[in-house]
């Protein structure tokens, strides 16, 4: 944890991690916003004279440069394996005939409709 750094004489700034975002404070510790290092930008949670976020914006973008989060290099995709082809065919069921289906019904039992 870092110590509080004064901006001006309303507004200071703290940095609880050293790789967390900098949070801009009042005088009575009321949060009005945070800082993201990396990439630079405000979040304003209260309102703040204009004049005011310019002070403070400038001071931050001063003692906190905005740093890039490193990127990864992309991982190298294998190159996909070959399927083997088989020459035998694959045995299936024989696909059952409407006939053979409606015999197979239990006596009674109807059809229900869409509609119902």
């Amino acid at each position: 944890m870092q110590f509080p750094q004064t901006i001006n004489e309303s507004y200071y700034c703290l940095r609880p991690k050293a790789d967390g975002p900098v949070s801009i404070l009042t005088t009575n510790s009321y949060v009005v916003g945070e800082y993201d290092v990396h990439t630079g930008e405000v979040r304003w949670g209260r309102v703040v004279l204009a004049t005011q976020k310019v002070q403070i914006m400038n001071y931050l973008h001063r003692h906190f440069p905005p740093v890039p989060v490193p990127v990864a290099p992309a991982p190298v995709a294998a190159p996909a394996p070959v399927k083997s082809v088989k020459t035998a065919a694959k045995s299936r069921k024989p696909a059952r005939s409407t006939k053979l289906a409606r015999a197979s019904r239990k006596p009674g039992h109807k059809k229900q409709s869409a509609a119902a």
